[in-house]
């Protein structure tokens, strides 16, 4: 599907820079597919007036790498603070943190 929307952009641009208004943006996408919305159109000819140069989506942050980064942090810390304790006070005191 990326690729798809990577494919109508790359039109909407080439049209936007043969100097076509987004309605006629959009007639003659409606001439090929009739999926695209008018409101896509603008955006994406608003995106090109404001200088983008480039058709595919801005890479999103990796939320699992981040997610894990954060759990091998927190077990860090945890181990640290349970050096010297036992393990019965471990799990009353992470019963208290969890409940």
């Amino acid at each position: 599907m990326q690729n798809g929307k990577n494919e109508f952009r790359a039109v909407i641009k080439y049209l936007h820079m043969k100097g076509l208004m987004p309605k006629e943006i959009k007639a003659e996408l409606n001439i090929v597919h009739s999926i695209s919305a008018l409101a896509t159109v603008y955006n994406w000819v608003n995106e090109f007036k404001c200088g983008r140069t480039f058709t595919c989506d801005a890479l999103r942050s990796n939320r699992s790498f981040f997610v894990k980064e954060l759990l091998k942090s927190i077990v860090k810390r945890l181990r640290l603070l349970f050096v010297n304790v036992n393990n019965l006070c471990k799990i009353c005191i992470l019963c208290k943190i969890f409940s």
